[in-house]
């Protein structure tokens, strides 16, 4: 497949122009005119003006300029019909700039990166809950992620989570369960170790409150040898 750079003038090689006789011998005095067809479409003379010249062994050298290039897709170069010899035609395949100089000429690569990155609310991407661990190290088109995702300038760390995601997390710890007798959480634990070391009391010490001595937390039986024999406990949720 002939490839060519879409909007870019060339200068493309036709022939062989043979003898419609005998099919062999190379014409090399022709004038021709050059048709294009792209894409299917109908059959247009070129719009380059530089004239035709022969190269050698009936081949030709025709110039195209931006407008015959300028339709990426199939791309159809056929001379003009004529008494002597017998139809030449080449088939050609524009390709966008940027594929053409990444696949042909190697001067550029292939675009893979977000389209419109700069439009990208990446302030709003870095709050999104992460259902994933963070790898240890990524490396791409949106910069480097280590102990933290960067997304352009900004990055997903502690202070930039979501109050939401905060609260979830903190939610989730408190309830984890510490005490297998009586099934207690860690927030009903540390309610009641808080109202034993810094709680108002009464009844002797029997009784432990909050702080401000507006709920019970600990309500012990003790019997004459200063036993604790009985706790009511009620935590806070």
């Amino acid at each position: 497949m002939k490839y060519l750079k879409a909007g870019t003038a060339a200068v493309i090689l036709m022939g062989p122009a043979v003898d419609k006789t005998d099919g062999v011998t190379a014409e090399t005095a022709l004038s021709p005119t050059v048709y294009l067809s792209k894409n299917g479409a109908a059959q247009a003379a070129r719009n380059d003006a530089t004239a035709i010249t022969h190269d050698a062994r009936g081949y030709y050298l025709v110039s195209l300029n931006t407008t015959d290039t300028d339709t990426a897709g199939r791309l159809r170069a056929l001379f003009s019909s004529d008494a002597d010899h017998l139809p030449v035609w080449e088939d050609y395949t524009v390709l966008p700039a940027n594929v053409y100089d990444s696949l042909v000429a190697g001067s550029d690569k292939l675009d893979v990166a977000v389209t419109e990155q700069a439009n990208i609310d990446f302030g709003a991407l870095q709050k999104a809950s992460l259902n994933a661990a963070t790898p240890a190290s990524v490396v791409g088109a949106v910069g480097s992620v280590t102990a933290g995702v960067t997304l352009g300038a900004d990055a997903v760390v502690a202070a930039a989570l979501a109050d939401d995601a905060i609260a979830e997390i903190v939610a989730g710890i408190l309830a984890a369960q510490v005490e297998s007798e009586g099934t207690y959480t860690l927030q009903e634990a540390l309610s009641i170790i808080l109202a034993v070391v810094a709680g108002v009391t009464a009844d002797g010490g029997a009784t432990l409150k909050t702080p401000n001595g507006a709920a019970t937390r600990v309500a012990a039986t003790i019997n004459t040898s200063s036993e604790r024999t009985a706790m009511t406990l009620t935590p806070s949720a």
